[in-house]
């Protein structure tokens, strides 16, 4: 009883004194106990104590006191002033953009407390777990957790209903969840430079997907489910091991940009690649297609830049109109004006009847 009323003076204090260093700030803002060892963080007037108490966790989780910036964090409200890479509406935390700050550590399950939270940034740390709890963030949109240390995500995560892009790139995962096909409205998904060998087919119940980046995995072979993303409008899967048919490419109509680079297709170009007439980029290069190219590119109206280099087995144009329309073809480069007439790698001769 004595402790509570000590705690409970202290208070109604209007100024605070901290530590050795005698340091005066308002009870509007909180007070911060700290030595050298450590430090024990008290809410004073915030409004939103689930809101504080699921940041602190964050903080206290990834070694906060070796972030790179962590100015205001522990000291009263996070919205007021805001604390480092926080964005409030009102007194809700909608924003955490704490990309490249050195969190090193897990994510906490006392972070899926903060249920207002759109937008959550931590590209570019030393994460190595993230918390099922996570699921409970039903508002999140965005989930930004490229470049860390990751080697599997909770399946958990298929639960967040209204994540649009879910970024995974360059950690070290080597499976994913078949639970992430359960996200029906997500537009983005990012997993390349992960160490992937295989993709579950649930992820092709994903309607709403507009930008798959696959690239730099050790992927074999997509699963046909793949062929129900017609909504595709850039499809990256470069620098993989894809053999084998890629005929469940053929349905995805709506296709800007598909890179397959660097991978060991082999065989004859497909004409149906005339048939996607959205496509605005098509690469084929270093691969082992052979054989002539077929006119049916010619139908691609809209594209813009083709790359056939790095396949030495392919021989000739089927028909000079086809050469012509690849000689006439835009292609654009940074601090390089567009230019017609250039065709970037392939033969460039017409075969012989």
């Amino acid at each position: 009883m004595r402790k509570a009323v000590v705690v409970q003076v202290l208070l109604m204090l209007p100024i605070l004194i901290i530590g050795a260093k005698e340091k005066a700030i308002s009870i509007e803002r909180g007070l911060r106990l700290a030595n050298d060892n450590h430090s024990v963080y008290l809410p004073v007037s915030y409004k939103n104590i689930s809101d504080y108490a699921a940041l602190m966790a964050l903080y206290n989780s990834t070694n906060g006191r070796l972030w790179n910036l962590d100015y205001g964090w522990g000291i009263g409200d996070p919205c007021d002033p805001p604390w480092y890479g926080v964005t409030c509406t009102g007194k809700e935390v909608t924003r955490l953009d704490l990309d490249n700050n050195h969190l090193v550590g897990s994510l906490p399950p006392e972070l899926g407390n903060l249920r207002t939270l759109r937008r959550l940034f931590l590209r570019g740390n030393y994460i190595t777990n993230v918390s099922p709890e996570l699921r409970n963030l039903q508002n999140l949109e965005g989930l930004y957790l490229d470049a860390n240390q990751l080697y599997s995500i909770p399946p958990e995560l298929g639960e967040l209903k209204n994540l649009i892009g879910l970024h995974l790139r360059e950690n070290h995962l080597t499976s994913i969840p078949p639970e992430l096909g359960s996200l029906a409205n997500l537009k983005v998904l990012s997993l390349s430079g992960n160490q992937l060998t295989s993709l579950p087919p649930e992820l092709g119940k994903l309607e709403n997907l507009r930008s798959l980046y696959l690239q730099d995995n050790q992927l074999s072979s997509i699963p046909p489910e793949f062929s129900n993303l017609t909504g595709l409008w850039i499809l990256y899967l470069d620098g993989n091991d894809l053999t084998g048919s890629i005929e469940w490419l053929a349905g995805l109509k709506n296709l800007g940009h598909l890179i397959l680079s660097d991978n060991q297709l082999s065989g004859d170009i497909p004409d149906w690649f005339g048939n996607l007439i959205e496509l605005d980029q098509l690469h084929l290069d270093y691969n082992n297609f052979s054989g002539v190219i077929p006119a049916e590119l010619s139908n691609l109206d809209k594209l813009s830049r083709l790359r056939l280099n790095g396949n030495p087995a392919l021989t000739c144009w089927e028909t000079q109109e086809a050469l012509d329309w690849a000689l006439s073809l835009v292609y654009c480069q940074v601090r390089r004006p567009c230019s017609p007439g250039y065709l970037y790698g392939g033969p460039r001769d017409v075969c012989q009847p």
